[in-house]
């Protein structure tokens, strides 16, 4: 099953220590926009951001440019 996944997902999982069941769940998709506030945050307290840029390299999250056709 598909997943669009924003940030808070990510983030109240890291800290329960469970974000490895978005992808063990689902096939999970993220914006370009959610990675950067989850790991090129300017501080040092950027939550799960090791985490999620070893998922992404890893192929567990995807992400994706999003373009809104209106």
């Amino acid at each position: 099953m598909k997943a669009i996944c924003n940030t808070s997902p990510i983030i109240g999982l890291y800290v329960i220590g469970q974000l490895e069941l978005l992808w063990k769940l689902f096939d999970i998709y993220i914006p370009q926009e959610v990675y950067n506030e989850v790991v090129n945050v300017a501080s040092e307290q950027a939550i799960g951001k090791h985490e999620l840029r070893n998922a992404v390299a890893n192929g567990f999250i995807k992400l994706k440019l999003w373009s809104l056709v209106i």
